[in-house]
């Protein structure tokens, strides 16, 4: 019974999380745009919100992977904050630095 109730538990911050990775962005991409940022400004925001998306949801894949499917190893989670999130940062940021230089051209 207390099984089930952890899975419960971890999928829940799993939703939750991974609503608030998608959420955030979207939410400062409504705010600057209704403040008519232009130009850099929207290149920079397609940078913020790809990084913030891409980071988040890799730091949410590292760092409860390891919790579900290796529960015995107590450094798990440590994957997700010192590699799969700075990366997903990184690799968010090239992705929206990209797309945000293409729709400015």
């Amino acid at each position: 019974m207390m099984a089930i109730y952890s899975m419960m538990f971890i999928l829940t911050i799993l939703i939750a999380s991974i609503g608030f990775a998608i959420g955030i962005p979207f939410l400062i991409q409504r705010y600057m745009l209704k403040n008519k940022f232009t130009g850099t400004g929207k290149w920079i925001l397609s940078i913020l919100k790809y990084s913030l998306i891409i980071g988040g949801i890799s730091f949410i894949i590292g760092f409860v992977g390891p919790i579900i499917f290796a529960p015995e190893a107590n450094q798990g989670p440590l994957l997700g904050l010192f590699i799969t999130g700075p990366v997903g940062i990184l690799i968010g940021a090239a992705i929206g630095s990209y797309l945000g230089f293409e729709k400015n051209k």
